[in-house]
């Protein structure tokens, strides 16, 4: 990074549980698997237990903060049509 001109200002420690994660631990899928979303975000298996997380995509993302809202609003809104 010296080489492009590049230097550190200063070094951050973000802490425990800042890292970014890169691929999701409850996947969506259309069928009824274990540990699996359906598209609108319930966990299979379950009736009322909704995920509004990153954790759901299954692909590679990083900053996506728009998409992440977006998916919570569309989750949080099938939850309240459907009470």
């Amino acid at each position: 990074m010296r080489r492009l001109g590049v230097h550190a200002l200063k070094r951050i420690n973000p802490g425990f549980g800042a890292s970014v994660h890169y691929a999701g631990t409850l996947p969506f899928s259309t069928e009824e698997k274990p540990f699996t979303l359906a598209p609108n975000g319930r966990l299979h298996g379950t009736r009322n237990v909704y995920v509004a997380d990153v954790r759901a995509y299954t692909f590679t993302r990083k900053g996506l903060t728009f998409t992440l809202l977006a998916n919570a609003h569309l989750v949080a809104e099938s939850i309240l049509t459907h009470a």
